[in-house]
């Protein structure tokens, strides 16, 4: 089994006060971990399909609150796996319409601020739940611009988008919306959509496992686990995605007004 398939039980703890959107993280090194076996889509592995700089941008799971090591959490160890430099640009409690507590800023708003270069080849996009105290009905919106504006401003990128992570079961009424409301745009945009509530990531045997200290994230076998997920799925989503078809509008301050379907 080759040694890019080992992955280590451990993931991130950052306090909010502690992150800076666009930080750019180093790449963690491999040490120490624990063969996984390599996840074939159509004769393909993630590794097959990964090549080039990876850029997260998202909310508390991209900097992996609630784990033991800042060089552990899920985009540091997907980086790791796929022998790739990569960034991360998260702020705990943001979303797709959600600008947070200190208005650092919705995903789209900060997607904006980033430099286009050094180019990235994969754009992961990670959130949702932190949407649930606004308009469901106003998710698609926000989703689909913030996934164009993506597409837009890194042209030679792929756009995955991570939905949301369940930290409790059973997934509530309002989260099922945010949910599907994310799918919906990912489909319009032509962009991948990973749904780990679909797919079944967190089932009552596993959650107690992958519960942290922090309520509502997962601890260091979690974070390992989520990475172990997202690489089984990203090939196919990769593959789901698409280039820019068409120059983007000069960006308008409110989300477009498309209706849910």
């Amino acid at each position: 089994m080759s040694r890019r398939w080992r992955v280590l039980a451990a993931a991130l703890a950052l306090s909010v006060a502690g992150v800076v959107a666009g930080a750019t993280v180093p790449r963690a090194h491999a040490h120490g971990r624990v063969p996984v076996g390599a996840v074939h889509v159509a004769g393909e592995t993630a590794q097959d399909v990964v090549t080039g700089r990876l850029l997260f941008v998202g909310a508390s799971y991209s900097i992996g609150l609630g784990a033991t090591n800042a060089a552990e959490g899920y985009a540091s160890l997907l980086a790791d796996r796929m022998h790739q430099p990569y960034s991360v640009n998260a702020v705990s409690g943001t979303g797709f319409q959600n600008a947070g507590r200190h208005h650092s800023g919705t995903f789209a708003e900060r997607i904006a601020r980033i430099p286009v270069l050094p180019a990235p080849s994969i754009v992961v996009i990670q959130g949702g739940r932190d949407d649930t105290r606004f308009p469901s009905s106003r998710e698609y919106a926000a989703a689909l611009d913030t996934i164009q504006l993506a597409q837009h401003r890194f042209r030679s990128a792929r756009v995955v988008v991570l939905g949301p992570i369940p930290a409790v079961l059973p997934v509530s009424t309002r989260i099922l919306a945010i949910r599907s409301a994310i799918g919906q745009a990912c489909r319009a945009a032509r962009a991948g959509f990973i749904d780990p509530i679909a797919q079944r990531w967190i089932t009552p045997e596993n959650i107690r496992s992958y519960s942290g200290r922090i309520h509502g994230h997962p601890n260091d076998a979690g974070y390992a686990y989520i990475t172990t997920r997202l690489i089984a799925a990203l090939p196919a989503a990769l593959h789901a995605s698409q280039p820019p078809l068409q120059p983007l509008p000069t960006p308008s301050a409110s989300p477009t007004t498309a209706a849910l379907t």
